[in-house]
C-alpha cells in the first residue's frame, strides 16, 4: 500500500489500483494485458511520476496527465545487473531514485537513467557488503539505513556513496552485532529516533544514537516471528504496521516509551506486637 502527497491511496498486484475515501476503487492502471506478473515495488517521484517493478524484468513509468498509457523504462546504460533481477524497493531524494533490487542497490537519474550500482561485487569505489536490498530508510541527516536480504543492517551516508576519491564510509549490523538475523525486510523510524526493523526472526527496535537493540518474539505479542518482504507501512500518525506470515502486527511506538513504572500498593501481611516479654503475631490477611 502506497499513500499519495496528496492522500490517495493505491494498492496493487499485477496492475496499480486508487481508492477512494469510502474504499471504493476509483482508478486501474493496466501495465500489460497479457501477462499476470507481480507489481513488487513502486512509488510516485515528486514529478507525480509513477515507478512500477513488474515482474523480474521490467520497470515501468506512468503520469497520470503526460502519458496516455504506462511507458517502458529503457535506459539501463550498461547496468545489466537490474534488467532481470527483483526490485524491492524505490526511493527518491535530491540525488535521483534509488532502488533496491536482488542483484543491488542502484541509483536511477530521471533525465540519464540508471547511473550507479552498489553492492559486494561492484568493485571498491562502489563496495557494499550486500546483494539483496529489500529496503531502503533515509533519516534527517541524509543517512542512509539498508535492510538488506543477506547481510544485516547497513548504515551508509548518502554522501559517501557519491564520493568520487573514497569508497563507500559504512556500518553494518549482523547477527555478530546482536541482530536476531542477517535477513531484513524493512527499517521504519519513529519520533524518538529508533527504527523498526522487521526479519526473518523477529522484530528489532534499535536507537540509531547508541545502537542499542532489543528484540521482540512471540512470547513478546507479535503474530510470527518471521515477517514479510513488503508488507509494511507507517500511517501519518506514526501508527507502524507490519506483516508476517501470521498476520498483521499494529503497533504505535509511543505506546514503549510512556509507560509508567509500576508502583505496587503498601500492603501489611503480618504485625508483631511485643510488649516486655510477650511478642504476639497477628495475620493480617
Amino acid at each position: 500500500m502506497y499513500v499519495s502527497p496528496r492522500g490517495e491511496i493505491w494498492i496493487t498486484n499485477d496492475r496499480l489500483y486508487r481508492i477512494d475515501s469510502l474504499g471504493n476503487l476509483d482508478k486501474e492502471i493496466i501495465l500489460e494485458k497479457e501477462r499476470e506478473d507481480r507489481i513488487w515495488a513502486f512509488c510516485q517521484d515528486k514529478t507525480e511520476t509513477w515507478w512500477i517493478g513488474l515482474g523480474e524484468e521490467k520497470i515501468y513509468l506512468y503520469h497520470e496527465r503526460l502519458f496516455e498509457k504506462p511507458q517502458l523504462f529503457t535506459q539501463y546504460n550498461g547496468f545489466d545487473a537490474l534488467r532481470n533481477t527483483q526490485k524491492w524497493h524505490f526511493f527518491e531524494d535530491s540525488l535521483g531514485i534509488w532502488m533496491g533490487t536482488q542483484n543491488g542497490l542502484f541509483l536511477l537519474d530521471r533525465q540519464k537513467g540508471v547511473v550507479a550500482r552498489f553492492a559486494e561485487d561492484a568493485g571498491e569505489m562502489h563496495f557494499l557488503p550486500a546483494r539483496i536490498f529489500h529496503h531502503i530508510h533515509r533519516d534527517e541527516a541524509g543517512v542512509f539505513w539498508l535492510a538488506t536480504g543477506d547481510a544485516g543492517l547497513i548504515k551508509v551516508h548518502s554522501k559517501s556513496l557519491l564520493d568520487k576519491d573514497n569508497p563507500p564510509n559504512y556500518l553494518q549490523l549482523t547477527r555478530s552485532q546482536g541482530m536476531p538475523s542477517n535477513e531484513l525486510y524493512a527499517c521504519l523510524e519513529d519520533e524518538v529516533d529508533h527504527l523498526w526493523i522487521s526479519t526473518a526472526n523477529g522484530l528489532v527496535q534499535l536507537d540509531k544514537k547508541t545502537l542499542k537493540i532489543n528484540i521482540y518474539f512471540e512470547e513478546d505479542g507479535i503474530t510470527h516471528n518471521e515477517f514479510n518482504r513488503i508488507s509494511y507501512f507507517k500511517s501519518p500518525s506514526g501508527i507502524m504496521y507490519f506483516g508476517g506470515i501470521n498476520g498483521v502486527n499494529r503497533f504505535d511506538p509511543k505506546d514503549f516509551y510512556n509507560k509508567k513504572p509500576y508502583d505496587p500498593p503498601l500492603k501489611i501481611s503480618k504485625v508483631f506486637k511485643m510488649t516486655g516479654r510477650r511478642s504476639a503475631e497477628m495475620n493480617c490477611n
